[in-house]
């Protein structure tokens, strides 16, 4: 298993860094609450992890989706 996958502009990310809990189809319906324990989970890793920015993104019946970047300020 490779150790860091490609993202976009020949940017490299380390597999350790990405998302820990799985996405939101292992976590079933609804959408909304879905996306707010996710949201959830995505700030307490960033505050584990000593702050930083963090990327949710999903999407609904295929032509529909959201992203929502966050910035958490460990101080």
């Amino acid at each position: 298993m490779r150790s860091t996958t490609s993202i976009s502009a020949g940017k490299w990310i380390k597999i350790g860094d990405m998302n820990n809990y799985g996405c939101s189809l292992i976590w079933g319906h609804p959408q909304g609450s879905t996306g707010a324990r996710l949201i959830i989970e995505l700030i307490e890793e960033l505050v584990i992890k000593g702050g930083g920015y963090g990327l949710f993104d999903g999407c609904a019946a295929g032509d529909t989706a959201a992203a929502v970047v966050l910035k958490v300020e460990v101080k």
